[in-house]
């Protein structure tokens, strides 16, 4: 399939993207943060990040990417892929060395599937969903080790269900619901309830979270993309260019063009 981008420049898209390093090699710039590409490490990339890779010597390994749709197609729960830390994580790394054992382990899953993505069973896109599920559990148990995440792919109680319930709706509503109030009313409960499970399962306030996947793709559109300001005020739900250059300085402390011009500057320097 081809995407009509230079891989190896920095890019975004709209699929899942995951890279299992045998030998390491280079870095690997994700959301705008450079990660050393190491030997048995697992990457992670969700649709809408921006990265670019930056191999370097005999770096080899595998890269496997899905969509959603394909993922979830006749599974009942439709939101298992945000359930997933390493791909929508409060903090924490999208990038994990694991011990030699668990990489082999995870290797000869890919492996398998690559059987048959290059077969002709009639069923293989059933057969490759099924390994790829085990695939993203097995990756889920080695970042819980890893990250020490209190992240679960089940929830362990209605207040920790309704965390990742906020985490979906954020995820799927940040252009449009700013306050805390609209989130809240969409699970059924107060905003003060909201911030104390916030506060709880995700160490911050329900505000913070709100302004923090806000600022985030504000970033990843001033560093990617060729909008001007005043479109990436419109893109994520501001009156103007003005009310969102003030949430920009307010959360980082400078502007969104000059944290532009340093973002260009700094990737210019990380690409050489």
């Amino acid at each position: 399939h081809r995407n009509g981008y230079d891989p190896s420049d920095i890019h975004r898209h709209d699929y899942y993207e995951i890279f299992l390093f045998r030998t390491g090699g280079g870095h690997h710039l994700i959301d705008f943060c450079q990660h050393p590409i190491k030997n048995e490490s697992l990457h992670f990339v969700a649709p809408g990040q921006v990265h670019q890779i930056a191999r370097t010597g005999p770096s080899s390994g595998y890269v496997l990417m899905f969509s959603k749709p394909f993922y979830q197609y006749r599974r009942k729960e439709q939101d298992f892929l945000f359930r997933l830390p390493y791909f929508y994580r409060n903090g924490g790394t999208p990038a994990i060395e694991v011990a030699e054992q668990d990489f082999e382990k995870c290797e000869k899953i890919v492996s398998a599937m690559l059987d048959e993505f290059v077969g002709s069973n009639r069923l293989k896109r059933d057969i490759l969903r099924s390994y790829l599920n085990v695939l993203l559990c097995q990756f889920q148990h080695l970042f819980e080790g890893k990250q020490r995440t209190s992240d679960t792919l089940a929830p362990s109680s209605p207040e920790s269900a309704q965390f990742y319930r906020f985490k979906i709706e954020l995820e799927k509503r940040y252009r449009d619901w700013k306050t805390v109030a609209e989130y809240a009313k969409s699970l059924a409960i107060s905003p003060r309830r909201l911030n104390d499970i916030c506060k709880e399962y995700g160490g911050t306030t329900a505000l913070k979270f709100i302004q923090g996947r806000i600022l985030l793709e504000a970033k990843r559109l001033l560093g990617f993309s060729q909008l001007n300001i005043n479109q990436i005020a419109l893109e994520l739900g501001f009156d103007d260019a003005a009310h969102f250059s003030r949430f920009f300085r307010q959360m980082e402390g400078t502007s969104p063009l000059a944290w532009r011009a340093d973002c260009t500057n700094w990737q210019k320097k990380c690409t050489n």
